[in-house]
């Protein structure tokens, strides 16, 4: 009888289990966050645009600038025996056949691509979520 009266008392006490179970958006939200192949393709996205910032700098002038310092035990010159150097340059790429424009035009497709995956990847996990 004390067992029945325990039984009875959690059955009235427990929730019903309507209120644990998840809604479907709430099963999709919980799926999405924190999900590894989202943050790989999340990664790999990020990563193609900064390669198209990259690509990007060849078209932007180049400076370059260089130090050179040589001390000698004996002078064949007759600079003296400490020399140095101070070297500043400019250059701007006119020219190089289209191969700029091209790798340029390549990784912003590349950005592209890597966006597609990554909604299609998102999409993935939705669908899996809900036919389960």
């Amino acid at each position: 009888m004390k067992y029945l009266v325990i039984a009875l008392l959690l059955t009235l006490l427990s929730p019903p289990p309507q209120l644990l179970a998840l809604t479907m958006d709430e099963a999709v939200n919980a799926a999405l966050q924190g999900h590894q192949r989202i943050a790989l393709f999340r990664a790999n996205a990020a990563q193609s645009y900064a390669a198209v910032g990259t690509t990007r700098a060849a078209f932007l002038p180049r400076i370059d600038l260089s130090y050179d310092y040589s001390k000698r035990d004996q002078d064949p010159f007759s600079f003296g025996q400490e020399s140095s150097a101070l070297t500043l340059g400019a250059s701007l790429n006119l020219f190089s056949g289209l191969a700029d424009y091209h790798s340029y035009n390549a990784a912003k497709q590349r950005a592209t691509a890597a966006n597609y995956q990554l909604q299609g990847i998102i999409a993935d996990i939705i669908l899996e979520t809900r036919q389960n």
